[in-house]
């Protein structure tokens, strides 16, 4: 149980990395710009980049989820 604290601090950036990963991409640019933004055309070089590097931002955040879990469930 006392390993279990260390895993609690792990929920934000899990949420954020399955936030990032399974949200639509317009919904996704809408909600994390704080101001309007052209959407480029779905099928345009900027739109596919757009979601490789945001995509990539919420794999990053699950890989270092599934690192610190290891890490805390793994010390001795």
């Amino acid at each position: 149980m006392g390993k279990l604290i260390f895993a609690i601090p792990l929920i934000v950036p899990a949420a954020f990395g399955a936030f990032l990963l399974f949200t639509p991409m317009k919904k996704l640019v809408q909600s994390l710009s704080w101001m309007p933004l052209p959407m480029p055309e779905e099928k345009s070089f900027g739109y596919r980049a757009l979601e490789i590097f945001w995509r990539g931002i919420g794999a990053v955040a699950w890989l270092f989820v599934a690192g610190a879990i290891y890490v805390t469930f793994t010390a001795r």
